[in-house]
Parts: C-alpha cells; sequence; structure tokens
C-alpha cells in the first residue's frame, strides 16, 4: 500500500508522539503484567512490532533497551526503518 509513499509516509508522521506512545505501550505491560516474570520488575525481553512501518516506535523501543522484531508488508517501509535504525544507533536491537 505505501510503497512509493514510505519516505513522503515518515515526513508527515514526523508530529506523532512516539515517545508518549512507548509510554504507554510500557504503562500496559506492567499493568498487565504482560513479559514480567511473578514478582520480577524485568521488562519484556522481545517485542514484536507488527505493521512497524518506517520504525519510529520500533526504534524509540529499541533506545529504551528492548529487543524488537519489526514486521511490515511494505519493503520501502522496512528500508526506511533500516535507515532510521542505523542513524539511530540500534541496529543490534531490531530484526526485519
Amino acid at each position: 500500500m505505501y510503497e512509493d509513499f514510505a519516505r513522503v509516509y515518515d515526513e508527515f508522521m514526523t508530529t506523532i508522539p512516539y515517545t508518549q506512545w512507548a509510554d504507554y505501550a510500557e504503562t500496559l505491560w506492567k499493568h498487565y503484567k504482560i513479559g514480567y516474570e511473578k514478582d520480577q520488575k524485568e521488562k519484556p525481553s522481545l517485542v514484536l512490532d507488527l505493521a512497524c512501518g518506517t520504525g519510529s516506535l520500533t526504534v524509540e523501543l529499541a533506545k529504551r533497551g528492548y529487543d524488537i522484531i519489526g514486521a511490515d508488508s511494505s519493503m520501502d517501509m522496512l528500508n526506511c526503518a533500516r535507515d532510521k535504525m542505523a542513524s539511530e544507533g540500534v541496529l543490534d536491537k531490531i530484526l526485519l
């Protein structure tokens, strides 16, 4: 769907507060104890980001120390995400 639109999409989405979305995801994980062992306070060790698009949220979570698998049906979106990962220095935290 976004093959010819990946870079424009990425520019268009720059106003989205991805740090706040990552905060919200972490709040939900803690509240519902997703990825947490009984009586432990460790965060989930692996996160799957389906329809990761250009990787903005994926990169934000990786910067917080999560290991991420990002999946998207658009190779152009994934290429954009890979470029973003490289520029943010999180290539070792994400598998696309």
